[in-house]
């Protein structure tokens, strides 16, 4: 009788670690599922981001046909020349006055050809890696 028992107290222990196994590996790879899903939704914010800041400043740089001043002042610029414009960023995109605050940054650089002003607005993380860059044009004088 004491035989009896034993042996089906061991079975049960063993279908237990074994449950308790599988609940382990299932654990760890919904653990690397959510890990990558939070590093794809931080780049797509990233990128949605930057890419309305570079659509809204193209459209400011054609509204003011091509004037970087002009666009500068209106997006808020910390720097600006009448060639380049840099504006800082912190980490939820809202505008920031310096770059030792910043956590992204967008350039306007724009030049002159044909008599058609090109501008090129790339939008950078700290490190200096692209996130989002495009080139527009604004006819001169238009």
């Amino acid at each position: 009788m004491n035989t009896s028992s034993r042996s089906k107290s061991g079975l049960f222990l063993m279908e237990l670690i074994i449950v308790v196994v599988f609940f382990a590996i299932c654990a760890a790879i919904c653990m690397k599922v959510f890990a990558q899903a939070k590093k794809y939704n931080d780049t797509g914010y990233q990128l949605n981001n930057a890419t309305v800041l570079c659509q809204n400043c193209a459209e400011c740089f054609r509204a003011y046909d091509g004037n970087v001043i002009k666009t500068a002042d209106k997006l808020g610029a910390a720097e600006s020349s009448a060639e380049k414009a840099v504006f800082y960023y912190g980490s939820d995109f809202k505008s920031v006055s310096s770059v030792k605050k910043a956590y992204y940054s967008m350039t306007l650089t724009r030049t002159l050809s044909n008599g058609t002003y090109t501008a090129v607005i790339n939008v950078c993380k700290k490190d200096g890696s692209s996130i989002q860059k495009i080139t527009c044009a604004a006819v001169k004088g238009a």
